[in-house]
């Protein structure tokens, strides 16, 4: 990394302007953004190459790029194209804290060392990282086509500049301490005995006139007591974002505009950190007003304004959300509820995105119970998520489409029915059975099979109360099948029950005449069927199903007579004595 001993004028055009403005913009936007995810993360690349594009339109404007630095802007042939408030998030910060005074990148520089550029930044300006000097990065990237003119101390002038920014009074470093001038002390003259004199007679009549200033009276106290509690009850954020709305409204000058809007956005960024989303509902809303009034004759200017109301439902800034969220476990979620509703369907990725993100329950049922209301809207969005990677998204993800209660989401059902993760099907069978009717039916029935008995039994007991001629059919097919003598006692009780439930006076018959049955061949199995057919009465609200019991407690058939009146016993029950 040479040093530059003389910065080399070179005089631009508006154009040349102009884009240089949207470059370091951009370049300063992806830095910022781009602290908050790993290296290869895709966000920090979009960015990367978003900048290395922008880099290369701008060199076939130019044939050169070449700007000085100051301690907070960045200019070019003695225009500001760049400046914001001394700190990590602003780049000509970064730089001049560290030495540099001007910066050239030349049309052949490479990819390889505009992405070190990049990451030189996103380093530096990470806060989670001790001191890092960017000049060592550069020096160390070897960069060949990117110049830079690195002093070591900094200039006395430059120190008053950053004093008066900063409203402190300005004290060289070690470093510069030979290039500063030494503060010379000042010896005032002590006052003599005349003058201690007339000071106290002064003294003596303000007392007079205006009473004892060092002490006030009750009313004062009250007084100032009311002031200081106004004062407390300001919101400076509010009213300045309020003032920055008003300029967005009063001004269609684009450059204006265009700082306005960055000045806004970078506040609407840190009042999503405060999680100060009442704030935050209120710019939108205006945005989108001042956006649907038309009175914005710009068509640039009304371009920007679109731009920052896009962005306020961006992938950017519901990452930003989640993040809150995470760090702010007791947070009043409606705002934040009303906030996400304002968004468009653009956003409806993002959150669903955001389902695999929160950490807190009351965080990922709001974005749920939203989704469900919204969901609607994109459906085919929605029900994709189903093929997410993470098993707890998708299971939210069905969730949604059953509080959806759409038959239009049956077909999204069906593909979750196969999902790995038993969390998830078992989540498919509530869904079905809030849809209900056959459609849901028709997913139920597809998980009858499932490997899973819990999966399988809350499959049986949602057909059972499904009650719809699919579902009947579905159950009457298992239950009249020669296979069903080979499930186990736990099954064929499960499907009994069900088919009990859902069928009404034809299943109790079949019940009824499967246990009247007789057999030479396979006594044991048949006795174990039946046994769960009379178990399954008990379910029963068919009309002959009390006398049928009734009978079967009198066969002469030990087995039959116990389970007849132990299953009549709990129809009793269930009913509460009516058949007694």
């Amino acid at each position: 990394m040479e040093n530059l001993h003389q910065y080399h004028r070179y005089a631009y055009s508006v154009g040349e302007v102009a884009a240089l403005r949207d470059l370091f913009l951009g370049l300063m936007r992806g830095i910022k953004a781009s602290r908050q995810y790993p290296p290869q993360h895709p966000i920090p690349c979009q960015f990367k190459q978003a900048f290395r594009e922008q880099l290369r339109s701008y060199f076939e404007l130019a044939d050169r790029l070449a700007v000085q630095v100051s301690f907070d802007a960045i200019d070019v042939d003695g225009e500001t194209i760049y400046r914001g408030a001394v700190g990590i998030d602003n780049i000509a910060h970064l730089l001049h804290r560290d030495g540099i005074r001007s910066l050239e990148i030349r049309p052949n520089v490479t990819e390889a060392e505009i992405e070190s550029f990049f990451d030189a930044f996103v380093v530096c300006s990470s806060t989670e990282m001790s001191r890092t000097d960017i000049v060592n990065l550069f020096w160390q990237a070897g960069l060949v086509n990117i110049h830079c003119e690195v002093v070591d101390t900094f200039e006395p002038g430059e120190l008053a500049e950053v004093a008066l920014d900063l409203g402190e009074e300005a004290s060289a470093p070690k470093t510069a301490a030979a290039a500063v001038e030494p503060v010379r002390t000042l010896n005032w003259p002590q006052p003599g005995p005349e003058a201690q004199v007339q000071a106290e007679q002064h003294r003596n009549f303000l007392v007079q006139a205006y009473g004892d200033i060092t002490h006030f009276s009750e009313p004062e106290q009250h007084k100032l007591a009311q002031l200081l509690e106004e004062d407390r009850g300001k919101d400076l954020k509010t009213e300045v974002v309020q003032l920055l709305l008003q300029l967005c409204a009063e001004s269609d000058n684009i450059q204006d505009l265009r700082l306005t809007t960055e000045s806004l956005q970078a506040a609407f960024d840190r009042l999503i950190d405060d999680t100060k989303f009442e704030i935050l509902i209120a710019i939108l809303e205006h945005v989108r007003s001042l956006n649907a009034s038309q009175q914005i004759d710009s068509p640039a200017a009304r371009k920007r304004l679109v731009e920052f109301e896009q962005r306020c439902g961006d992938s950017v800034r519901l990452k930003m959300i989640a993040t809150a969220l995470n760090r702010v476990e007791e947070i009043e979620l409606e705002p934040v509820r009303r906030y996400l509703s304002l968004l468009g369907w653009e956003s409806l990725n993002s959150l669903i995105w955001m389902l695999g993100e929160l950490s807190h329950y009351p965080a990922r049922k709001m974005v749920c119970d939203l989704l469900a209301f919204r969901g609607a809207e994109k459906l085919d969005i929605l029900g994709g998520a189903v093929f997410d990677s993470r098993w707890f998204v998708v299971r939210n993800v069905v969730w949604v489409l059953g509080e959806m209660k759409s038959e239009r989401a049956i077909s999204y059902l069906q593909k979750a029915a196969k999902h790995t993760d038993n969390r998830v099907r078992a989540e498919v069978v509530k869904a079905a059975a809030k849809i209900g009717g056959e459609p849901g039916a028709g997913v139920l029935q597809a998980l009858l099979q499932d490997p899973v008995e819990r999966v399988r039994a809350m499959a049986l007991n949602e057909l059972g109360l499904n009650r719809s001629t699919a579902a009947f059919k579905a159950l009457g097919q298992y239950v009249r099948s020669k296979e069903f003598f080979d499930f186990t006692s736990a099954d064929q009780r499960q499907f009994l029950e069900a088919f009990v439930r859902c069928g009404g006076d034809e299943a109790a018959n079949y019940c009824v005449e499967l246990a009247g049955r007789s057999g030479l061949f396979g006594k044991a199995r048949l006795q174990r069927l039946q046994e769960a057919a009379i178990h399954a009465l008990q379910f029963s609200d068919a009309a002959i199903t009390p006398g049928a019991l009734e009978r079967l407690s009198e066969d002469a058939r030990t087995n039959i007579a116990v389970a007849a009146r132990r299953a009549l016993k709990q129809l009793h029950s269930r009913l509460g004595g009516r058949h007694e």
